[in-house]
Order: C-alpha cells, then sequence, then structure tokens
C-alpha cells in the first residue's frame, strides 16, 4: 500500500518516487505529532500530570527526579487512574480550544488571508488575539466592515507635525477634518504641498479624501505603505453629511489609540500605533436619539454638554429635550415670561415635604429657591455645541396632557387654557394649600388643554417661539397619556359646546383638533412633527396627518403583537419601547441591589439590545433611548443610569448587520471601552446585569470632558 502511495503521488507532482516518499513520510509524522496548538497543551497537561502522580513515575514511565521512592512500573497500580485523568484534560482542552475558535467575535482576523471588498484586497476576518490582548479592535459601536492584520506595519501617531494630503476631498471637508482634529486630539494638522495639500501622502501623514458610493454620515478608515516607506492615514467621508462622516472617522480613529486618548490631554498618549486596519463603515439608521427629561428635575447647560459629548464619541446623532410636563416648564419665552417665573418653580416636595431645618424647600434633597430653565441664550449655547458635534436637538412641547405647569402659569396671567387634577394622594399632600405652581406630586398631578379659541392661541404663540429657537428638522408635540383625564376634561360645558362647534362627537377627535393645529404651525416652520404612539394609533375617529412620526413606546401587552401593529398602520416610526428603551427603570433584579433608587420595573442591558431584531425596512427611522427624571436628579444618577445600557442603544442604531451572537461580541468589546469612559470621567454600572450586587463605578482618573472650554 505504501508502495501504491508513492506512485500515485509520484504521478500527481511528476517528481521521482525517492523526493515523493519523503514528502509522505513528513506528512505521516506530522499527522503523528498532530497540530502545534494540542502538541502544546499536551505538553502542558503532561506536565501538570507529572506534578500531581502521588508515585515517582512519569506518564513515559521514566522516573521522576528529585522524588524519593520506589521506582513506580508504567502498569502499575495507579497507572489507569492517571491514564483516564490524562485523557480527560485532553478532552476539555480540545473541546475548550475548538469553541474558542468558533466564538471569536467577526472584527477578528487571520493574518493575510484576502477578501475583496469594494476597489480593495483586504484580509479575510479570521483569528487575531482577543479584544483583551488588542484593546484597538473594542470598538463601540462596531463598524460595518473591519479587517485587520497585525502583521503588517501600523500607522503611529505623532503628537505634532502631522501632515495633512487631500486626495479628491472637498474644501469644506478638509476644513471640517482639521477642525474636529483640533478639537479631538488636542493639536491641529499641518497642510502639506504648500498648504494645498496635494502630492503623494508621506509617511505619519493624514490623507483625506471623499466617496460618492459612500452612505450618507459613511466613511473608511485604512492604514496604508507610503511611497517613500512607513506607513499613512487614509480617510474617505461621504459626500452626504460631510461633518457627521469627518466626525465618525475620528472617533473611530480615537477608539483605536489608547484609552488615554479621552483625558483631559489626548496627547500624553502619542506616539502611539494605530493597527493596519481598513474600515468601512455606516449607520444602520438615521436617527440614533436619547432622550433627557429636563422637565421634572432639571440639567443645567454644563450637564447637557456633558452627555452631548459622550453621545458624539458613540455615534448617537438626536438629543431629545422633554421640555414641558406636569411638574415644569423648562424654557424661556420671551412673550409669556409667566412660563418660567411660575411654570419653572417646583412645589414641595413629597421627598421632604417639610422642608430643611431652615425651613427651606427642598428639590429631591436639594434647595431649589428659584425657577430652573434654559434661556434662549443657553438654548442657542446648546444648539451650537451639539451641531459642531453632528447632533440635532429636539425639542418636546407635550400637549394636550401634561400640561399642567404651563396652565397654571397661564392662569397666574389671567388666561384659562385648560383644567389640573390630583388625584388622592397627591391631593391629600398638598391638603389646602393653594394650586399656584406645579406640584411635585409624581403621577398624581395631571393637567390637559382644553382647546378653545383663546387656549389654542396662547399654546401656539408658545410653541411658536419654542420652535424659533431649534433651527433643526424635527419637533416633538408630545401627545402621550391624555386618556387618563381626557373624558373628564372634555365632558365640561365649555368642551362640549366646543365639539358641537367643531362638529365633533368623541373626546378622542377633540384631541386630534389639538394635534392637527400644532400640526400645521410646525409645518409652516418647515419642521416635521413627532408625536408618541397613541396619537397615530389610539385616537378613536381621528385620522392622523400621513407624515407625522411615531416614537413608539407602548410594547408592554405584547412584543409582536404590538409591533405588528405599528408596522400595519403605515406611519414611520422610532423605536422607544419601554421594555427596551426606558432607560430609567433598574438594570437588574432584585431591585434593592442598585446603588440608587429609581423608576419601579427592570430594562436589562440584554433586553436593550435585543432592539437589534426588531425589523421593519425603510419604515424604522432609528432608535431612542429614554431617561426619565422623576427619580433622578443628580449627573451620576443619570450616567449609571445610561451606562452600559446607552452603548448598546448606539450600537443596535449603528451596526448595519447583527447577529443573535452579536451581544456576547458586544460585552468583550464594552469591557475594553468601559476604560475609555474611565478617563472621561464619566460614572457606570459595572455589577453583574442580572442579579449580581452593583457597583457604582468611581473612575479614579479625575478626566476631562471635550469640550468644556
Amino acid at each position: 500500500r505504501r508502495g501504491r502511495a508513492v506512485d500515485a503521488e509520484a504521478r500527481r507532482q511528476g517528481q521521482c518516487r525517492t523526493c515523493c516518499r519523503g514528502v509522505l513520510v513528513e506528512r505521516a509524522e506530522r499527522r503523528r505529532r498532530g497540530s502545534p496548538q494540542l502538541r502544546s497543551a499536551t505538553a502542558m497537561l503532561r506536565r501538570a500530570a507529572n506534578m500531581l502522580m502521588p508515585v515517582s513515575e512519569s506518564l513515559d514511565g521514566s522516573p521522576r527526579k528529585g522524588h524519593a521512592g520506589r521506582v513506580g512500573n508504567p502498569r502499575g497500580s495507579f497507572w489507569f487512574a492517571q491514564t483516564l485523568l490524562f485523557a480527560a484534560a485532553v478532552s476539555v482542552c480540545v473541546f475548550f480550544w475548538i469553541g474558542t475558535l468558533s466564538s471569536l467575535p467577526d472584527t477578528q482576523v487571520r493574518p493575510q488571508a484576502s477578501l475583496r471588498m469594494g476597489n480593495a484586497d483586504l484580509p479575510q476576518t479570521a483569528i487575531i488575539p482577543r479584544p483583551a490582548d488588542v484593546p484597538q479592535t473594542a470598538i463601540i459601536p462596531k463598524p460595518a466592515e473591519m479587517v485587520c492584520v497585525l502583521s503588517e506595519a501600523a500607522f503611529v501617531l505623532r503628537p505634532d507635525g502631522v501632515r495633512l494630503f487631500r486626495r479628491g476631498a472637498s474644501a469644506e471637508a478638509m476644513s471640517i477634518l482639521r477642525e474636529l482634529w483640533s478639537r479631538l486630539l488636542g493639536f491641529e494638522l499641518v497642510r502639506a504641498g504648500g498648504g494645498g495639500g496635494g502630492g503623494a501622502a508621506s509617511d505619519g501623514a493624514v490623507e483625506l479624501g471623499e466617496d460618492p458610493q459612500l452612505p450618507p454620515e459613511g466613511y473608511s478608515l485604512q492604514v496604508r505603505a507610503a511611497a517613500g516607506g512607513g506607513t499613512f492615514l487614509a480617510i474617505k467621508v461621504s459626500v452626504k453629511q460631510r461633518r457627521a462622516a469627518v466626525l465618525h472617522a475620528l472617533e473611530t480613529l480615537r477608539q483605536l489609540l489608547p484609552p488615554e486618548v479621552y483625558g483631559k490631554d489626548p496627547r500624553s498618549c502619542l506616539p502611539a500605533p494605530v493597527p493596519s486596519c481598513n474600515i468601512k463603515d455606516w449607520p444602520r439608521y438615521p436617527w440614533r436619539g436619547l432622550m433627557l427629561d429636563v422637565a421634572r428635575h432639571f440639567f443645567d447647560v454644563g450637564q447637557v454638554k456633558n452627555l452631548l459629548s459622550i453621545m458624539s464619541m458613540h455615534k448617537l446623532n438626536v438629543l431629545h429635550l422633554h421640555l414641558s410636563d406636569d411638574q415644569g416648564w423648562r424654557v424661556q419665552v420671551r412673550g409669556k415670561p409667566e412660563l418660567t417665573i411660575v411654570g419653572a418653580r417646583r412645589g414641595m416636595s413629597l421627598n421632604n415635604p417639610a422642608g430643611d431645618e431652615n425651613g427651606e424647600r427642598i428639590y429631591h434633597g436639594r434647595q431649589y429657591p428659584e425657577p430652573r430653565f434654559f434661556s434662549v441664550d443657553d438654548i442657542r449655547e446648546i444648539v451650537a455645541f451639539a451641531s459642531a458635534l453632528a447632533i440635532e436637538v429636539v425639542p418636546e412641547i407635550d400637549v394636550p396632557a401634561h400640561a399642567a405647569a404651563m396652565i397654571l402659569a397661564a392662569r397666574s396671567a389671567g388666561k384659562d387654557i385648560g383644567m389640573v387634577e390630583l388625584h388622592e394622594g397627591c391631593a391629600a399632600f398638598l391638603g389646602d394649600l393653594p394650586l399656584s405652581e406645579p406640584p411635585n406630586c409624581m403621577g398624581g398631578t395631571h393637567g390637559i388643554i382644553v382647546p378653545t379659541p383663546e387656549a389654542m392661541k396662547y399654546v401656539l404663540e408658545a410653541i411658536s417661539e419654542v420652535a424659533d429657537l431649534f433651527p433643526g428638522r424635527y419637533f416633538h408635540l408630545g401627545g402621550d397619556e391624555a386618556d387618563q383625564f381626557r373624558d373628564d376634561a372634555y365632558s365640561t360645558e365649555a368642551a362640549v359646546r366646543l365639539m358641537r362647534s367643531l362638529h365633533l362627537e368623541l373626546s378622542t377627535q377633540l384631541q386630534g383638533h389639538i394635534v392637527d393645529e400644532v400640526y400645521r404651525l410646525l409645518q409652516s416652520k418647515n419642521k416635521t412633527p413627532i408625536a408618541w404612539d397613541e396619537t397615530l394609533f389610539g385616537l378613536e375617529g381621528y385620522r392622523p396627518p400621513p407624515d407625522l412620526l411615531a416614537m413608539w413606546w407602548r410594547d408592554w401587552s405584547s412584543d409582536e403583537a404590538a409591533w405588528a401593529a405599528v408596522l400595519a398602520s403605515g406611519y414611520n416610526v422610532i423605536l422607544a419601547p419601554t421594555s427596551k428603551m426606558y432607560l430609567d427603570l433598574y438594570q437588574m433584579e432584585p431591585h434593592k441591589d442598585s446603588k440608587f433608587r429609581v423608576q419601579e420595573g427592570t430594562v436589562t442591558l440584554r433586553a436593550t439590545y435585543s432592539v437589534a431584531q426588531l425589523e421593519g425596512g425603510d419604515q424604522v427611522l432609528g432608535v431612542h433611548g429614554c431617561l426619565w427624571s422623576e427619580h433622578f436628579v443628580e449627573e451620576e444618577v443619570l450616567e449609571y443610569q445610561l451606562f452600559p445600557r446607552g452603548a448598546a442603544v448606539a450600537e443596535v442604531g449603528w451596526t448595519v448587520k447583527h447577529r443573535a451572537s452579536d451581544f456576547d461580541d458586544f460585552l468583550v468589546r464594552w469591557r475594553r471601552h468601559s476604560s475609555r469612559l474611565d478617563r472621561m470621567g464619566v460614572r457606570y454600572y459595572s455589577g453583574s446585569y442580572v442579579g449580581d450586587t452593583p457597583e457604582m463605578h468611581r473612575p479614579e482618573f479625575d478626566g476631562g470632558w471635550f469640550g468644556d472650554s
């Protein structure tokens, strides 16, 4: 048989029998020895077994050095047990090794394999060291396509003197890159080619180009060999939404650098290598948002800017400010000063109704002696800061319900625009106190607009002035939970007369009348209106405008049934389901393990990540995490509630392709990503995600916020 095998090999290779006999002998020897990994594991286990043997013999039967006693026989009394132990250990090792290979994240690569993507030959996704060993590959959100060849030379980013070359990029893109580079990395790029940026990129340089084939906000990063030796970094950005594309490219570049780049001095970690990667990336959804409730508890300009900086790092691009509710009105309206003089106050707190030792009223544990709100200049500062980070700020003025603060403020100016109702617990708490300012009575206060002509004039004037402060495309008109008080409010004599004059029969139609009035105002200002989903799916007898956007939050009955009903409506939708995207709820069970007392209910990290499985095609505009502030006011609680779930929101909104196994990959990358938040001084929940005692992570490093100055 060996002779026939040698003859066959000789015929196949066209060589002599002697040469081919050597080839076959070498193959047989390799099979006998096994793979290098298996040989290494076998040797390790053999050494471990020798250390554990109770007799003075090794597994091969030879005497063990330094061990006194009888020289055992290989077929002695202990040999059978030792052999079983060795076989079991080898089996466990082999299965663990195979499982490791099958579970590596997609962004890991095997050096030198090749895959064609676009016009570039790229290494094929396979095996490299895990992100714990190569932190630069732990990018959140995960890029659409990322291939790294660790055996090739890296690009070394130096702390100054980096030259910028132009490869078909527009002047606008060049200007944006220089501005954001300085802001994010702490030093300026030097224009090459006499200021024009022409010529071939040299070692250590950056080259900027544009790719019209990239989707909006898309970019590519690639480490390339320079003509004169060394490497340079080639960046290409989409011609659509250039600022966002450049920003996302730089945010990915920062994650390829050591975590210290997120500290007070980004240059402190430079020079630093950027691995030889080719990244091509673009977003799954155009809307990737967070909502911050500043009505219940106010967060000031600095805190909002801090949140915007964190959002930019994660490629989130919409900040939704909930500016009005029953408990407060938080934006200046110059034509109606009562809205902030009265509406921006807070009544006595349920947390400490008696006040402090001096009798001063308490604001959730803090003194709150005066109205708190954003001035016109504050809003302009926030909008400008967000615009530089390619983030749109979307205001929400909630009508017709959740309007107690507006109604009480209007009453102080002699205007009757609606009704305010107190539930039993809140009424008992307030006693005979006059209801002259918004009470701090969470869930116990309901105000609803009764849309008389005078009331609608007041409401539309206020909304008009607020809308003019925000230059973005969208405006949120609220519309949620009116059913809790609507029938009572709209059964009054004045409301009945109004319904007759408008030829309406149902209270739901009267609410629809308010929506239509606000919709027409916003359309005249070229704004796209957004409403909570019951405005579009829950008003009997009312047909909403076809281009009204639905923010879907009511998913508690049945995920599948509720989602199917949303899609069947035909309206475009933004995903904010309570069971997955309400980040003010507890992150773990039991709730007593939480560092802070927050909103009842549980939304785990896995639940947030599972939003990726909701498919709706072009009907879905994006995802939206919600931070309602009924139960927290401190910034550290906001961050604790936001992370790591906020990073999951970013990934499910950005990353194009998702599989069931991606959550485990996300956890691996999160462990490395959290070190970046440490450098920024961001607090986060670092306990188990389901049930173990959590802890509030407090970074030792006093990191600086990007954009503080």
